[in-house]
């Protein structure tokens, strides 16, 4: 095992804004990611990229947000995909065909909330949506731990969704044995990363531009579920390597196993370019 010290990034994965059915906007997410000590928010709006197209995957003071997206069949099936160019229409589709698909645009993924069961007593609203296959050749990972749907559907009932949300350190259990195995089956075959999601939409009203009701802030969420990215020192010179390569360069430095990018070289109106540059680099590694 190496001794080299590592570089930790809190990342929150999973998170819903308005360009879907979250009440937060981009900037009000980094705002609260910040206070709950996040560097890093991995946002998964359903089906769109619609944040990409504003700008918004960027750097919000010291909060990274980068723009991944839920694909939302009905019925089950949802994938966290990371890297894609473009959305796609997933009706029809099963889940190694979605999974193919993000391949094809050069991305990856992560099966999301994958025993699902639903909560019989909340309808429509809580349908089933697992992920059927987390087969070998399928999902490049898996969310191991969803927050809010293995949270939820383990309650003892509708009427104790108030008390969860008052206190939900009280409910928390834990990943789903079922899932927890299955990571470990197809870890056995190849890498197969996980992450704990949280599913994170600020359950609440926005009214406008204000939110008038918030069961569920973000910042709260946010504290109760987190993956952890552990980067070593050698990573760090192979990523800053890559970033030179960019064109126009990138250059930074090594500051305690962290890559510290030289401002004089990045124009804020060049928030792209260094973004696709930090792309092409992760790919690499």
């Amino acid at each position: 095992m190496s001794s080299t010290p590592l570089s930790e990034y809190v990342c929150a994965a999973h998170v819903h804004s308005t360009h879907s059915d979250g009440t937060g906007t981009v900037a009000e997410i980094a705002e609260q990611a910040a206070e709950a000590g996040v560097d890093i928010v991995l946002l998964t709006d359903h089906d769109t990229l619609a944040a990409r197209r504003a700008g918004e995957e960027r750097w919000w003071g010291d909060v990274l947000v980068v723009v991944g997206c839920e694909i939302s069949p009905r019925g089950g099936n949802h994938y966290l995909a990371f890297g894609i160019e473009r959305e796609f229409d997933p009706r029809g589709m099963t889940a190694t065909e979605i999974c193919a698909e993000v391949r094809r645009q050069g991305g990856f993924g992560f099966a999301a909330h994958p025993a699902s069961r639903g909560v019989r007593a909340l309808g429509p609203i809580a349908r089933p949506m697992p992920f059927q296959a987390l087969a070998a050749d399928t999902a490049d990972g898996v969310e191991v731990w969803s927050f809010v749907t293995d949270t939820v559907e383990r309650l003892p009932g509708a009427r104790t969704i108030p008390r969860f949300l008052a206190d939900p350190a009280r409910w928390l259990v834990g990943p789903r044995p079922e899932v927890v195995r299955r990571w470990d089956e197809v870890g056995r075959v190849r890498r197969f990363p996980a992450i704990g999601g949280i599913d994170a939409h600020q359950a609440g009203v926005r009214v406008g531009g204000r939110v008038v009701l918030k069961l569920m802030a973000y910042r709260r969420s946010f504290r109760y579920l987190r993956t952890h990215l552990l980067t070593d020192g050698a990573q760090a010179h192979a990523f800053a390597a890559l970033l030179r390569r960019a064109v126009p360069p990138v250059i930074g430095r090594i500051e305690r196993n962290t890559v510290l990018l030289d401002p004089r070289t990045v124009l804020p109106e060049e928030d792209e370019h260094l973004l696709q540059a930090c792309r092409t680099a992760l790919a690499t590694l």
